[in-house]
C-alpha cells in the first residue's frame, strides 16, 4: 500500500511538471495570449481575482500570490495597503457595495498589525520575526488614506499619524532610509523608497503638518543624487542594482513625479519625464517591455515584468495628462494591451482566471510561476486610467 501511494505521488509530480512545461511553451510561443480589447471585462476579472485572493486567506488581507505549485499564499500587509485605493476606485466606478466592504475590512485588519511606534511588519503574515519595515509602512499609509477619505473613521487618521511620525523619525539626515529595510531586498539602501516618501506626503496633507512634506521632499532630493545623466537610478532594485527591475524603476519614477506635481517642483517633474522617456524607448512596438534595464537603459532580460509594465503605463498616462505628448499615450496603450493579452479569462482554475503573472513568459525570474496580487492591482490601475483618457478622446471626437 505505501508503494502505491508513492507511485501516485510521483505520477502527480510528473503531471504537474508537464503542466508547467506546457504553460511555459505556450507563453514562449505566444499561444497563451489573446487579442481582446474589452477592457471592462479585463478590469472586472482582475478585481474578481483580487476578491478571491482575499477569500483565499483566513484573515481580511490579500494573499500575496497564487502559486501554481502550492496555491494561495499568506496575506501580504504591504500590498494589501495599496490594493485598497484600487478597489475603492473600482467601487466608485461600479457602486458595488461588496467592494467597499472588502476594502474597509482590509483597512481594519491592517490596524491590528501596526506596531505601537507606527511601523508595519515585513513580509507576509507568516514571516518571522515580526519587525517593522519602511517600505511596507509607506504602502499601508496609502490604504488608510483612502479608507479615511471614504469613511471618516478617526482610527485610520491616528494610524496614519503614527506611521508618518515613525517614518520621519527613522529617516536619515540626507533624506534616505537606511534602517528597517525589507527582508526581500539584498540592499539596505533603496532609491525606490520615493514611493514611501509619496505616502508620507499624502498622509501629511491629511494631517496638515509641514514636517511630512519636508521629509518627502528631502527624500526626493536624495534620490536625484542616485540618478545618472541618462536618467537611470542606482540602488534601485531588490536583488541586482546593476540591472534593476522595471517594477522598482517605476516605483522610483512615480514617487518623484507625484511629489513634484504636489509641491510644484519643476526639477522633480522634469527628472521623472526624463527617466520615463528612457524607459519608453525600450518598449517594443508590440508592447513588450523588458523586465530589467541597465545603466545605459539596455534590456537585460527576455521576460516582461508585467507589474513594472503596468506601472510604467500609469506613469506614461500621467505624463500624457500633463503635456499631451502622444508618445506617452501610445506607449501606455501598447503596454496595456500587451498585459491584457497575457490575462487568462477562460481557464477553470480560479487562482489563475483574471490574475496577472509575475513574468511573461511565466518562468521569467520575477514572480516565477506566480500570479501576484500587486500585479493585478497595477493592472487595474492602468486600465482604469487608460479608460478615462480614452473616453475623453471619444467625447472630443464626437
Amino acid at each position: 500500500m505505501p508503494k502505491k501511494r508513492d507511485d501516485a505521488a510521483r505520477e502527480n509530480q510528473r503531471l504537474n511538471r508537464f503542466g508547467l512545461y506546457s504553460l511555459i511553451l505556450r507563453d514562449r510561443l505566444n499561444l497563451s495570449r489573446n487579442s481582446s480589447n474589452d477592457f471592462e471585462t479585463h478590469i472586472r476579472e482582475a478585481v474578481n481575482w483580487l476578491c478571491r485572493a482575499q477569500d483565499g486567506t483566513p484573515d481580511d488581507g490579500f494573499a500575496r500570490a497564487y502559486n501554481l505549485a502550492t496555491g494561495w499564499e499568506p496575506s501580504y500587509p504591504e500590498t494589501t495597503g495599496y490594493i485598497i485605493p484600487t478597489l475603492l476606485d473600482y467601487y466608485h466606478l461600479t457602486g458595488k457595495d461588496e467592494i467597499l466592504h472588502r476594502s474597509i475590512k482590509a483597512a481594519d485588519w491592517l490596524l491590528k498589525l501596526q506596531f505601537p511606534e507606527g511601523g508595519i511588519p515585513a513580509g507576509t503574515v507568516a514571516t518571522e520575526p515580526k519587525i517593522p519595515t519602511i517600505f511596507n509602512t509607506g504602502q499601508v499609509i496609502f490604504g488608510w488614506v483612502s479608507a479615511y477619505k471614504e469613511s471618516g473613521n478617526s482610527l485610520y487618521l491616528e494610524a496614519i499619524r503614527k506611521a508618518c511620525d515613525w517614518l520621519v523619525e527613522t529617516q536619515d539626515d540626507d533624506g534616505a532610509w537606511r534602517k528597517y529595510g525589507s527582508f526581500v531586498s539584498t540592499y539596505a539602501l533603496n532609491t525606490y523608497n520615493t514611493r514611501t516618501a509619496w505616502a508620507v506626503l499624502q498622509g501629511g496633507r491629511l494631517l496638515d503638518s509641514d514636517k511630512y512634506q519636508i521629509s518627502a521632499v528631502k527624500n526626493i532630493e536624495w534620490a536625484l543624487t542616485q540618478m545618472n545623466d541618462k536618467g537611470w537610478f542606482d540602488n534601485d532594485c531588490l536583488i541586482d542594482n546593476s540591472k534593476p527591475l522595471t517594477h522598482t524603476i517605476a516605483y522610483t519614477i512615480r514617487g518623484i513625479l507625484e511629489i513634484g506635481l504636489a509641491v510644484k517642483n519643476e526639477r522633480f517633474i522634469n527628472s521623472a519625464i526624463k527617466s520615463a522617456s528612457m524607459v519608453l524607448n525600450t518598449l517594443h512596438p508590440n508592447g513588450f517591455l523588458p523586465g530589467r534595464l541597465d545603466c545605459n537603459w539596455t534590456p537585460k532580460s527576455n521576460y516582461n515584468c508585467l507589474t513594472g509594465a503596468c506601472q510604467m503605463a500609469i506613469i506614461w498616462l500621467r505624463l500624457y495628462n500633463l503635456n499631451k505628448d502622444m508618445k506617452f499615450f501610445n506607449g501606455a496603450q501598447r503596454a496595456i494591451k500587451y498585459a491584457c493579452s497575457t490575462q487568462d479569462l477562460k481557464t477553470s482554475n480560479m487562482g489563475v482566471k483574471g490574475g496577472i503573472k509575475g513574468s511573461f513568459p511565466i518562468n521569467g525570474e520575477y514572480g516565477k510561476f506566480e500570479y501576484l496580487n500587486w500585479a493585478a492591482k497595477f493592472f487595474v490601475d492602468a486600465l482604469l486610467a487608460y479608460d478615462i483618457i480614452n473616453h475623453e478622446h471619444k467625447e472630443c471626437s464626437n
